[in-house]
């Protein structure tokens, strides 16, 4: 049983974006035919442009990050990387609580919880352990230099390092803007009913 939930875990985290991608419209695909409850248009209400605004920032976070990182070369420290560890799962985490202000709905915040808990940390401790396997020195330094989600003295060297269209289209960074750009269509299309 345990190894069923090992697995079923492990196959989570490899497919996380889908996964996380799907439950979201697969949410807002529910909530359409839940005419009783109607979200937050993000160009009309206050609210919904702040969770607008949250998510574009994600986004904006998330291409930054794939414009400077060249994944399994070399440990990237710079750009985003020298305020955050880990800028693309925190650019992740600001996509889906954009998400959950524009949809208004405190059962989505529950389901992100649940996904962040269980999907996302346990990929963070995975990739850190890996990193540390493949540069122990720089590793260890650069662990000390920054937090896991924010850094505890705050250093802008090396943030404006050379960001990359080439990098960022081969970290495929573009699925994200797909992704968000099909559910907040279809949020504004049910908003018109």
């Amino acid at each position: 049983m345990v190894s069923q939930i090992k697995g079923i875990q492990l196959t989570l985290v490899k497919h996380r974006l889908r996964f996380t991608y799907l439950i979201v419209m697969f949410y807002v695909i529910h909530k359409i035919f839940d005419l009783h409850d109607k979200p937050f248009s993000f160009d009309n209400h206050l609210v919904g442009l702040i969770g607008f605004c949250v998510l574009l920032f994600g986004l904006l976070l998330r291409s930054w990050a794939a414009g400077i990182i060249i994944k399994n070369k070399k440990l990237t420290t710079s750009g985003p990387y020298a305020i955050w560890r880990h800028p693309l799962y925190l650019g992740s985490l600001f996509i889906a609580i954009g998400f959950c202000v524009i949809m208004n709905d405190w059962f989505l915040w529950v389901i992100i919880l649940v996904l962040s808990i269980m999907i996302y940390l346990p990929k963070i401790k995975q990739e850190e352990r890996k990193l540390n396997r493949l540069y122990p020195e720089e590793w260890k330094d650069y662990q000390d230099k920054t937090g896991m989600i924010l850094t505890a003295k705050l250093s802008f060297n090396n943030v404006l390092d050379k960001w990359s269209f080439k990098l960022w289209l081969r970290n495929r960074e573009y699925n994200p803007w797909i992704a968000v750009i099909i559910v907040l269509a279809v949020i504004e299309y049910w908003h018109t009913f």
